[in-house]
């Protein structure tokens, strides 16, 4: 039996063939709960911006084909052109306005029971789900252009050989070891929430020593100079020798 999460997943890669990005997951993910049903958010998805921006027929289904969705959501699910029995049965369906897109890609996810194309589909939802949860846990992560190519990227490749879910995965953890490496992040040993586990002491307003944590000391003007300045021990930082300890800094020069 599928997971919400898994459910949900389904509906990003038939229609965006990427990973959920963590706001948009959540908001369909609580809604699904809540007893909004998956045809219903099957058919949500057909009215979204990033849709209209993939797909030409969303703009105008009176005057486009629905020939690229209908070659787009095989391929983003299956890796693969419908046969042609199949393309012409949604092309009828569709242009006739017998069914939705939303009932039309409920359908073909449904319809999916046998591999290669069972495999396929969950192969790239488990890579999708990897890449949703390692955003949704890093700390102030941000749903920006370099993302977005990244969860674009967590489903390259992607088959129904498990292998390729592993290079996905690894993908993955490239990209959010750069991201956490970009954004200065302390490391595994220390955190920048303010606890004591990442306490630096530093010189406070008024030339008093005080604990700040990383993320006060990033933020908040705490930082006297004078104060620093005077403090022993950071003699020499700056190739200079300051306070009392200024004979010791001439015995090393």
């Amino acid at each position: 039996m599928l997971s919400d999460e898994e459910i949900i997943a389904r509906y990003y890669v038939g229609y965006y063939n990427r990973a959920p990005d963590p706001a948009g997951f959540d908001f369909w993910t609580t809604n699904y709960a809540n007893g909004v049903s998956t045809l219903e958010i099957a058919t949500f998805f057909s009215d979204q911006v990033e849709t209209d921006a993939l797909y030409p027929y969303f703009q105008d289904p009176a005057n486009n084909s629905p020939e690229q969705f209908i070659n787009s959501v095989y391929n983003n699910l299956f890796n693969r052109d419908p046969d042609q029995a199949g393309f012409d049965f949604w092309m009828g369906e569709l242009t006739s306005g017998r069914v939705s897109t939303g009932q039309m890609i409920e359908a073909i996810i449904q319809g999916a029971t046998t591999n290669p194309d069972l495999a396929v589909v969950q192969n790239k939802v488990t890579a999708a789900l990897y890449w949703e949860d390692q955003a949704n846990n890093f700390d102030d992560f941000s749903y920006d252009t370099a993302a977005t190519t990244s969860a674009n990227d967590a489903l390259a490749g992607v088959t129904d050989d498990i292998g390729t879910v592993t290079a996905a995965q690894g993908r993955a953890n490239s990209y959010f070891a750069q991201l956490s490496e970009d954004k200065g992040d302390p490391g595994d040993d220390l955190t920048n929430d303010g606890s004591t586990d990442d306490k630096v002491t530093i010189a406070a307003p008024g030339g008093d020593l005080q604990q700040v944590g990383i993320s006060s000391a990033v933020s908040d003007p705490v930082i006297n100079l004078d104060a620093f300045r005077s403090d022993g021990r950071f003699a020499g930082i700056d190739g200079e020798c300051h306070g009392d300890r200024r004979a010791s800094c001439r015995e090393r020069v």
